[in-house]
This record gives structure tokens, sequence and C-alpha cells, in this order.
């Protein structure tokens, strides 16, 4: 069991809800911070420096459980625990109560829902409703491609970056893309790479020029779906040059 010490926030914004036509102005939520992690990510928590677990073998055992989960789905067998309950479900609208699986508008997909640990760490979360939020960029994970690391960059290697409206608009234009901003010295860089350009994922080439153990803050600057306002994004963790 795990106890939830440090203060989490939920930020969310109200908007319009499209599936209930007779109620206005009634709205929905929609979470605008939301952030995620990739298994090596997790596997690096688990097997942190001191602990008898090593990477590969906490790998290993995640994996095998995760698709001794995906069969027992296949043949129709859901999971239960104090932590999850997922189990298959079917999605899509049928005509009439004749009306045959179609998977050209029907798809079968899994049902999950938090279990009671899950749900204690949901329950301790503050939420905030923010308005009036203008839309920009935002960096949920990086992962660079020679390190395995969500904490670390390689010079002349790719990174992986993870997020919303990430896409730089124009990538000729010198005041957009992706930088690095020195912690220890008044300089910045911008990414000359940019090997992917899609508003949820950024695949960057890191300058060779970097040196090993320098510390950098990751912004993404574009003007969002064309906009005149420049809008930028700042990751949350620094940056060390592996």
């Amino acid at each position: 069991m795990f106890y939830f010490n440090k203060k989490s926030m939920l930020y969310i914004k109200l908007v319009d809800n499209p599936l209930t036509k007779d109620d206005p102005n009634d709205c929905r939520a929609m979470v605008v911070n939301y952030k995620k992690k990739k298994m090596i990510q997790i596997v690096k928590q688990i097997a942190v420096p001191g602990s008898i677990l090593k990477e590969t073998e906490c790998e290993a055992v995640i994996k095998r459980f995760l698709q001794i989960l995906a069969g027992n789905l296949h043949e129709g067998i859901g999971f239960e625990s104090e932590y999850m309950v997922i189990a298959q479900g079917v999605n899509g609208v049928f005509a009439n109560n004749q009306a045959p699986f179609d998977r050209s508008r029907h798809e079968v997909t899994m049902l999950a829902r938090a279990g009671e640990e899950f749900q204690k760490a949901l329950d301790s979360v503050e939420v905030v409703i923010v308005d009036h939020i203008k839309p920009k960029p935002m960096i949920k994970s990086t992962f660079d491609t020679k390190s395995k690391s969500d904490e670390k960059i390689t010079a002349d290697r790719l990174l992986d970056i993870d997020g919303d409206l990430l896409k730089i608009e124009d990538e000729t234009d010198p005041t957009q893309g992706v930088f690095l901003v020195s912690t220890q010295k008044e300089k910045e860089m911008r990414v000359d790479y940019i090997h992917y350009n899609s508003p949820k994922k950024l695949q960057v080439e890191i300058p060779a020029t970097l040196k090993t153990g320098e510390k950098y803050r990751l912004e993404v600057r574009s003007r969002v779906y064309g906009g005149k306002e420049l809008r930028a994004s700042s990751y949350d963790k620094v940056l060390t040059v592996a």
C-alpha cells in the first residue's frame, strides 16, 4: 500500500457538453495537465539504486503479466484486484435489437475502472477549475533514445517528446521550435533537426555540441493553429546531458 503525502493537483477546464442538447448551459470537464510515463520509466522507478530488483527482471515480469492479461481478455476473461478491474466491452450503436455486430461500425474494447487502492490515490487529488486557458503546447514526457531515460538527453541522438499541441506550425520561423535553455549559463539553443512533427509527438535530434553534465530546460514554442501569438511550454524536469 502506498501513502500519498505529496499534494497533487488536477487542473480541469469546463467545455460544452454536446451530449446533452436539452441544456445549453451544462459542461463537461477536460483535464489540462495530463501526463504519462512509458514502461521503461516505470521500471526505473521500481529498480532504484540500492534495490535488489534489476531493471531487466522487472521489465520482463511486467511484460509477462500484461501479456497474460491480454491473452485472458482475448478469451473473455477479465481481471479484478484491489488496484484495477478490467473486462471486455463493445462500443458502437446498433440499429435495433436484431442488428448484427459489424466491425466497420462496432468495436470490441477494454473496460477499466479503478480498484480500491487506485481510487484512494484519486480521492486524494485536489481538483482546480481554470478558466479561459489559451491553447498552448504542453510537454507531458520525454524519452532519450540512447540512455532510455526521461531525465537525460544525449548529444547527437534522438529525443522523443510527447504531449499536446506540440506541432511546430512553421519550422522555418526562428522563433518557433524546440529550444534547450541552459540552467547554468544565460544561453539557449534552437534544435535544428525535427524528424517527426505532430500535435502529439515530436522527435528531434539533440545538438552534437552539448557537453556531458550540462543541464537544460526543454521548451516548445509555436504559433498554435497558425495563430499570431507565440506560445510556449516548458518541461517540468531539468534534463542532464548524458
